[in-house]
């Protein structure tokens, strides 16, 4: 397998991953208070690990606008 198909691959698996953390945090209608939710995505927006044109972690790939708002994730840094 060529690097890119993996990188496809992986991207593709990334992607999936967050449509069902997505899916089922709505389902339980869990998400933090806005406060809460703010001050993690200034956290995020300040990290060097934020693709800035994606709005993606680039630790765990997912997009920090809907992390940050699900009480149930972490940051994999340990920032919040």
């Amino acid at each position: 397998m060529t690097g890119r198909m993996l990188e496809a691959r992986t991207n593709v698996t990334h992607v999936r991953m967050e449509c069902y953390a997505i899916a089922e945090g709505m389902a339980a209608r869990r998400m933090t208070d806005t406060d809460a939710s703010h001050e993690r995505l200034v956290i995020c927006m300040a990290c060097p690990d934020l693709n800035a044109l994606s709005a993606r972690c680039r630790r765990c790939g997912c997009p920090v606008r809907l992390k940050t708002r699900d009480p149930q994730e972490r940051c994999p840094e340990g920032h919040w």
